[in-house]
């Protein structure tokens, strides 16, 4: 069975009206209350759909159009003639600048890329979005990154067993927003860089190319994550339907649009 926002919407709606009027037919509390609570679903869902309708129909396939892929959660479905090819998005925190680097720990770093990049049995695309952003904003922002970076140092170098991996992408972290704040101290107006990646897979079925595509997702993340020491997140809903706009149209004023 499937579903999107806007027919749940416009059920609710019905239902709503319906009960309405039932309820000045007959004076009934019961259905008056059962109106107003569809109406406010009615809102919920016009407003919220793309989060809340994944959670409670769990049991149906929520889909919603788009451009003719089919949003399903984690994954964007398309049919393509006889098969299907399912694509699902990935958020990448990656705070490595070969500009704010040595030139030592950028050819590492780029030795790191290039063997997470080899270790993949799939295509994946990676894009960028580079975008301005409020200066007090974003210097407020550095410093909370760099006091969560602080303590997770201080965390880690506590532990009775340091994990030496999470201790160098840490105390990476806190020199980088460090370096960001010196910058930010001389004048210079900050961009920041928005990284998501994709991959697609294809099958004879919607259910076939979306799990498929969940696995290479997976895949994906642990790949990364081990060979960049960087969180990457599985994007879902508005995310993932961002995801798709960005291939066509990017946000004209970044992402504050």
């Amino acid at each position: 069975m499937e579903l999107n926002a806007r027919q749940v919407t416009l059920a609710c709606l019905a239902g709503s009206a319906l009960c309405l009027v039932f309820s000045l037919m007959w004076v009934n509390a019961l259905l008056a209350a059962l109106s107003a609570a569809l109406f406010f679903l009615t809102v919920a869902v016009q407003r919220f759909g793309g989060v809340l309708l994944p959670f409670f129909l769990k049991g149906l396939r929520v889909v919603e159009t788009r451009g003719g892929w089919q949003l399903d959660r984690d994954v964007a479905v398309i049919a393509d003639g006889e098969r299907f090819l399912a694509s699902a998005f990935l958020d990448a925190e990656i705070h490595h600048a070969p500009s704010r680097q040595t030139p030592e720990e950028s050819a590492s770093y780029g030795a790191a890329f290039e063997k997470a990049l080899c270790g993949l049995s799939f295509p994946a695309q990676f894009g960028l979005l580079i975008h301005p952003v409020d200066v007090a904003a974003y210097r407020e922002a550095v410093l909370t990154q760099r006091l969560e970076a602080e303590l997770a140092i201080n965390r880690l170098k506590q532990s009775t067993k340091p994990d030496a991996v999470a201790l160098a992408g840490q105390e990476r972290k806190k020199a980088m927003c460090t370096r960001l704040l010196q910058q930010l101290s001389s004048g210079q107006r900050p961009l920041d860089a928005t990284y998501y990646v994709c991959t697609t897979a294809e099958g004879r079925s919607f259910e076939q190319a979306a799990e498929k595509a969940r696995f290479q997702a997976r895949e994906l993340k642990a790949v990364l994550a081990h060979a960049l020491n960087v969180s990457i997140q599985t994007l879902e809903g508005d995310d993932v339907r961002r995801c798709l706009d960005w291939r066509v149209a990017i946000p004209p004023r970044g992402l504050a649009d």
